[in-house]
């Protein structure tokens, strides 16, 4: 988002950010072929049991664990949610903060900068988050979540653009710090042999719901308003997260509560 708000400031169309993100993927792709292990670790020679009863042999040790299980529930709330509610940013600059006297060019302008104030938030999770990377994993995730969901509810509320600069760099805070602490929860938590099926169930989680959540809010933005959207996915957030916490509290010797 930083980056993207500075390349629309800049240009003045979206297009230029899909075009620069599309190029960087080279640098990507390169970097690979440079990549060397210093570490190499011999890959077990299991026989292959079909991808349906791997499917489910991936399926079951995530019900069997309650850090894992925990990280990919509220991956799908980030993403049935978050993503989607973070989509109507440019509603929001356009139909809620802008008044009579506002041209395209100014509302344009709100809008990159309403995406470098999250980018703002979002390096600093980074940074904090490699800095702290030893802290407890539940805290940190406790933090993101409510640095994501108070601000996203408030900025239903609140119609000042300074407020909302400073709602939104805690939003990108929050988001990255979510994203960050659930992906090391799962790292270190998961044997080799199933790390690729527990990801790609985590990404589905994350991405997958992300359609349907747009469907939701959008439907929400249209029938009320971009706010009553904005409130309403916001606590539904909270009240998800608080009903996932809780049952995972009672699996007290295996929950994230306890995750360090």
């Amino acid at each position: 988002p930083l980056c993207a708000a500075g390349l629309i400031a800049w240009t003045g169309n979206e297009g230029s950010v899909f075009l620069v993100n599309g190029i960087s993927f080279v640098f990507v792709v390169a970097g690979l072929f440079f990549a060397r292990t210093r570490y190499k670790v011999e890959k077990e020679n299991i026989p292959s049991q079909g991808m349906a009863r791997e499917f489910r042999e991936g399926l079951r040790y995530i019900r069997g664990n309650a850090v894992v299980l925990s990280a990919i529930l509220m991956s799908a709330l980030l993403g049935f949610f978050g993503i989607p509610l973070l989509q109507q940013t440019p509603a929001l600059a356009r139909d809620v903060l802008s008044t009579i006297f506002d041209t395209e060019t100014i509302i344009a302008a709100r809008t990159s900068n309403m995406y470098l104030a999250q980018g703002v938030g979002a390096v600093t999770a980074a940074f904090m988050m490699a800095y702290l990377s030893s802290a407890n994993k539940n805290k940190m995730l406790l933090w993101g979540q409510i640095l994501f969901i108070v601000p996203v509810t408030l900025l239903g509320i609140v119609t000042n653009l300074s407020i909302v600069f400073i709602l939104l760099a805690f939003i990108g805070w929050g988001t990255v710090t979510q994203l960050i602490t659930m992906n090391t929860m799962i790292q270190i938590r998961v044997p080799n042999e199933l790390r690729g099926r527990v990801f790609s169930i985590y990404f589905w989680g994350l991405q997958g719901v992300a359609p349907f959540g747009s469907i939701v809010i959008g439907w929400i933005a249209q029938t009320w308003s971009v706010q009553t959207s904005l409130v309403a996915g916001g606590l539904i957030s909270l009240l998800s997260v608080i009903l996932v916490r809780l049952f995972f509290r009672q699996r007290r010797d295996n929950s994230p509560i306890n995750e360090k």
